[in-house]
């Protein structure tokens, strides 16, 4: 996911992702998520989902790390 120009996560938001996350891990693929700035980013580690998906700064190297 390209989260450049998000400006708030909350938690139906992370929901969302985790789910996204055990979906693709189910199938056999990854969740990267890029972009994630300020308060999003922040969110993210506060709930440790910066340790179960990869983040990127940006979607060209989240794309070239697959």
């Amino acid at each position: 996911f390209d989260l450049t120009g998000v400006t708030y996560l909350d938690s139906s938001g992370i929901g969302i992702l985790m789910m996204c996350h055990a979906k693709l891990k189910k199938a056999g693929g990854a969740l990267h998520i890029a972009g994630a700035q300020g308060m999003v980013e922040e969110t993210l580690e506060l709930t440790s989902l910066n340790k179960i998906v990869m983040l990127y700064p940006t979607a060209a190297e989240a794309a070239d790390s697959f």
